[in-house]
């Protein structure tokens, strides 16, 4: 049954819809994620759900 889901939401362009709306909200979250992290060194990409910092010494791997 899944997969008739799957195949339903492929087709009538509902995956599509949900991928935008996902998108979205990622980089809406990246960008409060950057304000909030201002000054500080990281990492991201808007696609992403997640966000690396560069941490520091003695943190830090080099």
């Amino acid at each position: 049954m899944p997969l008739l889901v799957a195949i339903r939401f492929l087709e009538d362009g509902t995956a599509n819809s949900i991928l935008k709306a996902q998108l979205t909200e990622l980089r809406a979250r990246n960008a409060l994620a950057a304000a909030l992290l201002s000054g500080h060194s990281f990492a991201s990409d808007p696609r992403c759900m997640f966000i690396w910092l560069r941490l520091p010494a003695p943190w830090g791997l080099g």
